[in-house]
């Protein structure tokens, strides 16, 4: 198997797509982002980084190498690759620098905590959990090595951190 991780970036990402269009499903076309996003852990040499490419399906990334393999929680996940708002279904989240956060905002319906920036590995993966047979569903949030990073049962977290996570919910 080819090793990636000494290719310059362009160079690993035109060889994933490449690989995602002859191994992957043919409904399956990973986004520009998600491919940059996974030959950016190959070129570093990441250990067993994932990221979902939709539809079921992820990239993993280790040591340099590349393998496409089945994500069973791609529908109750999201990835965020770098700070910004996405949306999963009901779900909008939030990663907001801390000079760009307005302090007088409340937003309803809504949880958030402060990440430290100089702890992350990006990207992020937000997870929602399958249903437990007593209590509430609970998201968790990784980094790219899968260190867990934060999950919705725990307290909020008090300011201290560079970037806001918010996650808003949907009525």
């Amino acid at each position: 198997e080819l090793d990636l991780g000494g290719l310059p970036p362009d160079i690993a990402a035109a060889v994933t797509r490449w690989r995602a269009n002859r191994e992957l499903p043919r409904s399956v076309r990973p986004r520009s982002q998600a491919i940059d996003q996974v030959a950016k852990l190959l070129v570093e040499r990441a250990q067993g980084a994932s990221t979902s490419l939709g539809l079921g399906w992820a990239a993993r990334a280790s040591n340099g190498r590349l393998a496409f393999e089945r994500d069973d929680d791609s529908r109750e996940s999201l990835v965020l690759p770098s700070p910004g708002s996405y949306r999963l279904r009901h779900v909008a989240v939030e990663l907001i620098p801390a000079n760009q956060v307005d302090s007088g905002a409340e937003v309803e319906n809504s949880l958030e905590t402060w990440l430290r920036t100089d702890a992350l590995r990006w990207p992020l993966k937000l997870t929602r959990e399958p249903a437990r047979e007593h209590g509430a569903r609970r998201w968790l949030l990784h980094d790219a090595p899968g260190d867990e990073v934060w999950r919705s049962d725990q307290p909020v977290v008090s300011e201290g951190g560079e970037l806001l996570f918010r996650m808003i919910f949907s009525l």
